[in-house]
C-alpha cells in the first residue's frame, strides 16, 4: 500500500514539472539565470604603461582561484588594453599573475589578490620600462618605438697597460656591466688566446686574428689586434672557468644597424670592430699565419668600442681610448661595415 501511494505521488510531481515547464517555462529559465547571475561576475583587467598611461596590448594574465591555487582562465588583453573573464563565483579570493607583456616592458611579477564581490568588477595592471630606455613612442599598430637608449657601462680605458688591448679591454667593460669581477688584466693574461709574432726565413709569421690575438696587448711594439672570434672565445673560457651560466656569448657578424638597435633596446651593449680614428680601414700591413703558407693583409687602424646607445642620429659608445664618445650614427655603421661587420655580444 505504502508503495503505491509512493508511486501516485512521484507520477503527480512528474506530471507536474512538465506542465510548469510547458506552459511557464520562460519564466522558469529566467528564474534560474537571475540566479544564477547574483552569485557571478567578471573580472576585467586593464593593462597600462605607468608612466604615460598607454593601454597595452597583448598582456596575458592568469587567474588564479587563491583557495585551491589553481590556474582557473587564462586572458590577453585587446588592443586597448582590456580583458575580461568569463562568468566567475562571487565571494571569493582571486590571485591575478602577469605572464606575458609587450616588449619594451617590463613583466610585473606582483600577484594581485582580490575579493570578487558583484557582477563587474576591475584591476588595473602597471608596467615600467626598463631605465636604460630613455625615450619611446607608441606606432599606429599600438606597438612601442623605443628611440632613445643609454646603457650604463662604466669608462674602463685600456691604457697604460694594454696600449694594444681595446679589444679585450671592451669585454671587460661589458662584464663589469653585468657585475661581474673580472679586470682587462685578468682576461688578457688569463683566458685570452694569444700566438706571439716569430720570424721565419726573413717572414713575419703571427696568428690567424680569427682564431688568436696577434702579438702581445701589452706590448706597444708587439701587440697588434684581434677580430670577434677570440673575444668570444676569452668570454666563454672565464664563464667555463668560473662555472658560471647566467649568460652566454655570440658572435654577431654581420648585423644589420637595426639588429644592433634592437639589441641595445633591450639592454644588451655591443662589441664593435671600427677603425681608430673613424676613417676606412687602412689595409697596409701582412704576415703569414703561422702553421700554413697563408699570407693575410690587414688593417692598421683597427679598434674595438663598445656600443651602449642612441638618440635620433647619435650612437653612444665606451672607447677604450676615451671613454664615452657619440657617433654620428650613418657613419659609424658605414666604417663598421667597411671593417668587415665584426661585432659579438654577451648576454
Amino acid at each position: 500500500m505504502k508503495l503505491i501511494i509512493r508511486n501516485t505521488i512521484l507520477f503527480f510531481l512528474l506530471f507536474l514539472g512538465i506542465f510548469i515547464a510547458g506552459t511557464q517555462g520562460d519564466k522558469v529559465y529566467a528564474m534560474i539565470a537571475d540566479f544564477l547571475e547574483q552569485d557571478s561576475g567578471v573580472l576585467t583587467v586593464v593593462s597600462v604603461d605607468a608612466q604615460r598611461g598607454y593601454p597595452i596590448k597583448n598582456s596575458k594574465f592568469q587567474i588564479i582561484d587563491a583557495e585551491k591555487n589553481e590556474v582557473i582562465e587564462v586572458i590577453e588583453t585587446s588592443i586597448d588594453g582590456v580583458a575580461t573573464t568569463s562568468l566567475l563565483p562571487l565571494s571569493r579570493n582571486y590571485y591575478v599573475q602577469q605572464t606575458n607583456v609587450l616588449e619594451p616592458y617590463q613583466l610585473n611579477t606582483d600577484q594581485h589578490e582580490l575579493m570578487l564581490s558583484s557582477e563587474n568588477n576591475r584591476i588595473t595592471i602597471e608596467n615600467n620600462v626598463p631605465g636604460f630606455i630613455k625615450d619611446y613612442k607608441r606606432t599606429e599598430e599600438k606597438d612601442i618605438e623605443v628611440t632613445s637608449v643609454q646603457l650604463p657601462v662604466e669608462s674602463i680605458l685600456q691604457t697604460p697597460e694594454l696600449p694594444n688591448g681595446c679589444e679585450v679591454t671592451a669585454l671587460a667593460a661589458v662584464l663589469d656591466y653585468y657585475g661581474y669581477e673580472t679586470n682587462k688584466l685578468e682576461l688578457a693574461d688569463k683566458y685570452m688566446p694569444k700566438i706571439a709574432f716569430t720570424r721565419s726565413n726573413n717572414k713575419l709569421v703571427g696568428a690567424d686574428p680569427h682564431q688568436a690575438y696577434a702579438g702581445n696587448p701589452r706590448s706597444e711594439q708587439q701587440g697588434f689586434f684581434s677580430y670577434a672570434e677570440p673575444i668570444v672565445h676569452t668570454a666563454e673560457r672565464y664563464f667555463a672557468v668560473n662555472n658560471d651560466e647566467s649568460h652566454t656569448v655570440k658572435n654577431i657578424n654581420g648585423s644589420s644597424e637595426q639588429d644592433i638597435y634592437q639589441l641595445l633596446s633591450e639592454g644588451i651593449p655591443v662589441i664593435m670592430w671600427t677603425t681608430v680614428d673613424m676613417k676606412e680601414p687602412r689595409v697596409n700591413y701582412s704576415w703569414y699565419i703561422k702553421g700554413t703558407t697563408e699570407k693575410i693583409n690587414v688593417p692598421t687602424n683597427s679598434h674595438t668600442v663598445v656600443l651602449t646607445g642612441f638618440k635620433d642620429d647619435n650612437v653612444f659608445a665606451m672607447d677604450p681610448l676615451k671613454g664615452h664618445v657619440t657617433y654620428q650614427a650613418e657613419h659609424l655603421f658605414n666604417i663598421f661595415e667597411q671593417a668587415g661587420g665584426h661585432a659579438m655580444i654577451v648576454y
